[in-house]
């Protein structure tokens, strides 16, 4: 599952899991907490989830992008990949191997 290959975008998808419908911002102090970010990297967090990373999860259905609110939520394709998101107490840092290769 390539949507799941890049640890941003699976803290993109946990922080919708854990807190639901969330903004752009949200999203990226999250990403920017979890990268252990300083101050002056989360705008090139924000860069990189606006280019690369929403724009891949949007197109494969697993989140929802509003660009007029700046919102991210759950997409139509959400339940193919929630369980892949969370394991117990924390976030997947690494998917199985068998889902890479898909």
């Amino acid at each position: 599952m390539e949507a799941l290959q890049n640890g941003r975008r699976r803290r993109v998808l946990a922080a919708i899991q854990e807190e639901g419908p969330l903004s752009v911002a949200d999203a990226t102090r999250s990403v920017a907490a979890d990268s252990d970010c300083g101050e002056g990297r989360t705008a090139s967090v924000r860069v990189m989830l606006h280019h690369a990373h929403l724009p891949k999860l949007e197109a494969m259905d697993y989140i929802c992008w509003n660009r007029e609110d700046e919102t991210v939520s759950e997409g139509p394709a959400w339940d193919e990949i929630a369980p892949f998101v969370q394991q117990g107490d924390g976030i997947v840092s690494e998917p199985p191997a068998d889902l890479l290769r898909e």
